[in-house]
């Protein structure tokens, strides 16, 4: 890149121009240089050239002040108005940012959810649940780049996939787990879940997108059940493991479309006590000499 000329100058007034202020050079205004080397040195303004060029060989400019500093186009008459920090120092130096609200944070995921349960996935855009939380969508934005990520953490928040359930009994264990799957107890997570079994076409869809691992931690957790049940003999090897743990999410969704049955505690318990126990069981009793 050419240096801009500086017109009107000795090459030694050029060279120490070089390391005055930017605008110094861009403007090309050699009385401004000769003024500001004057000015700095002592020396009346129409001795500028002349000292500047024993100021040259002096090596006084590389301890200039101003000399790693950038002065606004619009400076003329004095090169230390608003100066900026040279970038070594900048760099150094670390944005405070903004740090987040937690508060805020559990806020936008509880809206989240209440927009879920009271009007499926449709009803859950970034507008609505900023509005309803009370915050700017670029709050939003700021922690979530979708309304996808947004709605996957509600829901990992208010339904975790990773819970630890060990009554010692595989019927109370069942129970406990289903409980929480349903958002029994949640009443955010169980409107949540009402609406997907009503719609549970359009939320596999979305599920199957966006959080596959919804899909098959849960059912991952109940055979872990099963399993440990069988380790310590409670019950024997089931025959047909897949339709063991179908039985109970089956039933809810069916009973949930055909009947309006909504899911609670004690309708979890009904079908573990006559359905998935009455065939581990059987499992048993088949194995047995």
């Amino acid at each position: 890149m050419r240096r801009p000329m500086i017109a009107g100058a000795t090459p030694s007034a050029r060279a120490a121009a070089v390391r005055l202020p930017r605008a110094a050079i861009e403007t090309k205004d050699s009385s401004w240089v000769r003024r500001s080397i004057a000015g700095l040195s002592g020396a009346p303004a129409g001795h500028g050239r002349t000292r500047a060029a024993r100021l040259q060989g002096s090596g006084i400019f590389d301890t200039l002040p101003f000399r790693n500093y950038i002065v606004p186009k619009n400076v003329r008459s004095n090169p230390f108005r608003h100066p900026c920090p040279p970038m070594s120092d900048l760099s150094s130096v670390a944005s405070p940012g903004r740090p987040r609200d937690a508060v805020l944070d559990a806020t936008i995921l509880k809206c989240a959810m209440a927009l879920l349960g009271e009007g499926g996935i449709g009803a859950v855009t970034m507008e609505a649940v900023a509005q309803r939380a009370g915050a700017g969508k670029a709050s939003l934005y700021r922690r979530w780049r979708s309304k996808d990520e947004l709605l996957a953490d509600a829901l990992a928040r208010h339904s975790p996939l990773d819970i630890e359930v060990d009554t010692g009994a595989l019927r109370d264990d069942l129970i406990d787990a289903y409980a929480h799957y349903y958002g029994i107890g949640d009443p955010l997570m169980r409107a949540a879940m009402h609406e997907m079994l009503g719609n549970v076409r359009q939320h596999l869809a979305w599920t199957a997108k966006v959080t596959p691992e919804r899909l098959t931690a849960r059912r991952a957790k109940v055979r872990s059940l099963v399993e440990r049940a069988v380790a310590r003999g409670e019950i024997a090897p089931p025959q047909d493991m897949d339709m063991l743990l179908d039985l109970v999410p089956s039933l809810i969704l069916y009973r949930y479309n055909t009947h309006g049955e909504t899911v609670t505690r004690a309708s979890i318990a009904r079908f573990v006590d006559m359905l998935v126990m009455p065939m581990a069981r059987r499992a048993a009793q088949a194995d047995a000499p």
